[in-house]
């Protein structure tokens, strides 16, 4: 049976079969690590080495939001009032971002802590984790501005950065030396830096729940 490679980290691939389950591949020897049944969205954050975040997040049901260690099996859920059309775990596996389908509020779910936080309370109209961090950066409808938590365990504490008029956050870009934030403006594409010592700085700290 054939499979189809959804998305990969540096550690480990999901490759979806036919019949609708995910296996989660180490991407260094080809073994299988975990076969999951996943019926809605997922959100991967596997580090082979560091056993203890090997952590899947996906969507049991449109408002339950599912984590699963995929080595020990152990499973925590949450679940929501409100339809979720989007989520994501970060690179540690031990927060989740996600997003109400009518309000488009903005959360942030600690796995540890069993807590959410509102980040942004609707017409988050961009959001994602700046990768192999805890930072975050979101941009809500009709505001000329992107909002970065560089530690987001500190949720009350963000930083504005503005954006042209009629320009949007389109992606993330991390190398070795910066990280930048892409900006479309009708055809036209631009960077926007962020503070990588910060990034790097609340990113090694050690990890506390909240």
């Amino acid at each position: 049976m054939t499979a189809a490679n959804l998305f990969a980290t540096s550690d480990a691939c999901v490759v979806q079969k036919h019949d609708g389950s995910l296996s989660i591949i180490d991407a260094r020897t080809s073994a299988s690590i975990s076969t999951v049944e996943i019926p809605h969205t997922c959100s991967l954050s596997c580090h082979v080495v560091s056993m203890g975040s090997n952590r899947l997040a996906y969507l049991q049901d449109r408002q339950t939001i599912a984590v699963e260690n995929i080595v020990s099996g152990g499973k925590s859920t949450l679940s929501h009032t409100e339809p979720i059309d989007f989520l994501e775990i970060n690179s540690e596996g031990n927060f989740v971002l996600f997003r109400d389908e009518k309000k488009k509020a903005l959360h942030l779910y600690s796995i540890d802590a069993q807590s959410v936080r509102t980040l942004v309370g609707s017409n988050c109209r961009y959001a994602q984790w700046v990768p192999q961090s805890n930072s975050i950066v979101a941009q809500s409808k009709g505001r000329y501005t992107m909002q970065v938590w560089y530690d987001c365990r500190q949720p009350n504490h963000s930083v504005m950065h503005a954006t042209a008029r009629g320009s949007t956050v389109s992606g993330i870009v991390r190398t070795k030396d910066k990280v930048d934030v892409l900006i479309q403006n009708g055809a036209s594409e631009s960077t926007h830096p962020l503070q990588m010592d910060l990034i790097d700085f609340w990113s090694s700290s050690p990890t506390s729940t909240s």
